[in-house]
Order: C-alpha cells, then sequence, then structure tokens
C-alpha cells in the first residue's frame, strides 16, 4: 500500500495513520491504524509522536506534498490544545426522566415475558411498543444519560436488564448512524425483543456456570427461532422479526440458526447483533470474564470482518467512544473513577466521575472531570491505563446515579 511519512504538525483531518514512530502500546489509541477525524485526533498523535506514516489510498485527502517552510508552520510546542466547549450534559435534569425511562421498559418488559412464558406466545402487549418508543425518546434528548443506564443491572432480572440495555444502545447507534425514524423504531422493537426465545429455555441452563456440553449448546442455538416462533402471532414488523431470527448470524457465515453470508443479513440484524455482542461481554457472565467497555470493543474490532463488518463498528466505536461509559480507569494522577461520557470531538478525554484520590483515599464528593477542559486550577490529566471489572461496578454505578447525577 502507497505510504508517506509525514511529520505530526502536518497532520490534517482526513488522513489516514497506519504506524507510528513508536510502539502502539505505548499510546493512548486504541486501534493499530485510524482515519484522523478531529483536531483532538491531531493534537492527540502531537503528544506521543514526532512522525508518522499514512496510508494514501485509505485517506479522504492528499498528504501534504513537501514540508511548509518555518514561518508557515501553525505547529507551537508551548501552545496547549485549546478543545472547542464539547456538549455540556444535562445530567442533572436529565437522570429524573432518563431513569423513570428505563424503568417502565424493564417494568413493561418483565410483565410482557411472565405473559408470554404463561401463555406460550399470543399477542403482543402495546406497553412493549410504548417501552420502545420511551427508550428512543430518552436516546434522542438525553444521549449521555443513555450510554450511562445502559450499564444498569440487577440480580434478580438480568434477562430484562439485557434485553432494554441492548435496546438503548442500539437506538443510539442507529441514530449515530441518522437511519430513518421508522427503521429506528423497528431497531429499537426488535431489540428489545431479541432475546425473547430465551423464555423457552430452563432457568438452570441459562446460569450454568462454566463451559456447556455440546448438547446443552445445541439447546442454547434454538432460542432465536423459538422467539420467532413465540411472536409469530403477534403481527410484528418484517424487520423486528428478523432481527429476533437473526441475531446471532455472522457475515462470514459462521453464526447461527441459518449461517447467513453478507448481504444476507439486513443493517437493523447486523446492528443489534453487534450490540448484543457488546453487552454480553460488559455484563456479569456465569461462563466467562466480564470484560470493560475498552475491552469490548478491542474484541469487536479484532473480529469485525468476520462477524459484522469493519465499518460498521467502526462506527459503533464513534458512538459508544474508545472508553464507553461504565468503564473504570486511572488517571495520570493517579486519580480513579468512571467514565460517565465522552464529549463530541474528545474521544481520548472523556468526562470521569472520580471516586478514588490519587492518594488512594475515596473521594466521597463524586466530582465529574471534564479531561478536555482540566480541573479548573491547571491541571490536565490523561487516561493512563483501563481497569479491569472487579465485581464492584454495579455498586459503583448505581452510587454514582443516585448521588452524583440526582444532585
Amino acid at each position: 500500500m502507497p505510504q508517506r511519512k509525514v511529520r505530526v504538525e502536518d497532520l490534517v483531518t482526513g488522513l489516514y495513520v497506519n504506524a507510528l514512530d513508536r510502539p502502539w502500546t505505548e499510546t493512548p489509541f486504541l486501534f493499530q491504524g485510524f482515519l484522523i477525524e478531529t483536531q483532538a485526533d491531531i493534537e492527540a498523535l502531537r503528544a506521543h509522536c514526532r512522525e508518522v506514516w499514512v496510508d494514501e489510498e485509505r485517506s479522504r485527502v492528499l498528504p501534504p506534498q513537501k514540508p511548509p517552510a518555518a514561518h508557515e508552520s501553525s505547529f507551537d510546542p508551548r501552545r496547549k490544545p485549546e478543545p472547542a466547549m464539547p456538549d455540556v450534559p444535562t445530567l442533572h435534569s436529565g437522570i429524573v426522566s432518563g431513569l423513570s425511562s428505563h424503568r417502565f421498559a424493564c417494568q413493561c418488559l418483565a410483565e410482557a415475558f411472565a405473559r408470554l412464558k404463561r401463555n406460550h406466545g399470543g399477542p403482543l402487549s402495546g406497553r412493549v411498543v410504548e417501552a420502545a418508543s420511551r427508550l428512543d425518546a430518552l436516546a434522542g434528548t438525553h444521549p449521555q444519560i443513555a450510554h450511562w443506564l445502559a450499564n444498569l443491572q440487577a440480580h434478580d432480572r438480568r434477562l430484562v436488564d439485557h434485553s432494554v440495555n441492548v435496546a438503548l444502545r442500539s437506538l443510539l447507534f442507529a441514530r449515530e448512524l441518522a437511519l430513518p425514524p421508522d427503521q429506528v423504531a423497528a431497531i429499537g422493537l426488535g431489540a428489545l425483543l431479541h432475546d425473547v426465545g430465551k423464555l423457552g429455555l430452563p432457568v438452570a441452563l441459562l446460569d450454568k456456570p462454566g463451559p456447556l456440553s455440546r448438547e446443552e449448546w445445541g439447546m442454547i442455538r434454538r432460542h432465536p427461532v423459538m422467539g420467532g416462533q413465540l411472536l409469530a402471532d403477534s403481527a410484528l414488523p418484517e424487520t423486528v422479526l428478523r432481527i429476533i431470527r437473526y441475531h446471532h448470524e455472522r457475515i462470514d457465515g459462521g453464526g447461527f440458526p441459518e449461517g447467513l453470508k453478507g448481504d444476507e443479513l439486513d443493517l437493523p440484524t447486523r446492528i443489534v447483533a453487534l450490540v448484543n455482542a457488546y453487552d454480553s461481554m460488559t455484563s456479569r457472565r456465569v461462563d466467562r470474564p466480564t470484560l470493560s467497555g475498552y475491552q469490548a470493543v478491542s474484541e469487536l474490532m479484532r473480529d469485525a470482518d468476520r462477524n459484522w463488518g469493519r465499518e460498521l463498528v467502526e462506527a459503533f466505536v464513534r458512538c459508544v467512544g474508545i472508553y464507553p461509559a461504565g468503564t473504570r480507569v486511572r488517571l495520570s494522577n493517579g486519580a480513579e473513577g468512571v467514565v460517565v461520557y465522552t464529549p463530541l470531538g474528545h474521544r481520548l478525554h472523556p468526562v470521569v466521575c472520580l471516586y478514588r484520590r490519587p492518594d488512594g483515599s475515596s473521594d466521597t464528593r463524586l466530582p465529574l472531570l471534564n479531561l478536555a477542559l482540566g480541573d479548573g486550577e491547571g491541571g490536565r490529566h490523561n487516561v493512563e491505563k483501563v481497569l479491569e471489572p472487579d465485581g464492584g461496578e454495579q455498586a459503583l454505578y448505581r452510587l454514582i446515579t443516585d448521588e452524583a447525577f440526582a444532585a
């Protein structure tokens, strides 16, 4: 592939960076190769590299043909980046309505699941459609709140919480892709119902710790078909039914139940399939360790070409951020916090809720720190390390939701 070495002071948006002058592992960049989309990307490269290699074929603009004269360069190593003011979230005012919508969706879905399991199918309650509509309104009005709430889980309603959280993230992703409203609505409802077939499986099987036997795995693989059968008389849109039946298919044909390939999988189904995989990786799991959001998007990128398509996965990462909401991080000053959201144009500098001070003591104030703007006292801190889940995340999420956001 045609490559050209470019000094970091000459970088512009639209160039595709293929290699650095230092190991990728020594930088905060998640992907080995990425398109420069914002000035923040350029500033991050300037902070860690002197030169990079640009892939001309994958770039959207031409690399500079020759270095500019010294007086023409706008690069000043003494000048700190001046990030544009990010969108200020309405965390305090939005959390009440956000929690209400999330709880309403969980309640409606739990009632619908109980009725479907008891009656073995039949018409679907209109309250489930209303729940999907309220989740879509939340994603459109308070996207930062929606990203945060999609992490909440209760120990006694795992299937319901998973379904609601997949719906929330799928709606956020569909809106990120600017899909038509009717398609967004179908994606939300399909995501809410995608695992309905698991109602026909034994609870002991779903909660079994450790690996499944071949026979047990065969039973699990039947749940997409069982879901379609359960809702066959519900007069749902075809898009919704396809999501339920095919959300475990993969574009290389390695999924189930039918081994569909490539264009046989429509976009709404691939969206929910991808989000379902992400939520499964970041939720409590009895058979595998829980991953952080950062680890999960890394896994998605690794398997992008054979599972969902690289462009779709890259778009998902733009939606949730390199450090997705709920990711626990250690900052360069030693403080620890949880990522709340990532401001537009600052994917390496999220807003973090601090729960531990640099000296290791607990910070009961739970202050919010925007890494793109600094701490207000001249200090600027970066994410130094992503912390692996330790099982205490849900208690921390609920503490932040109840105290930091509702102040």
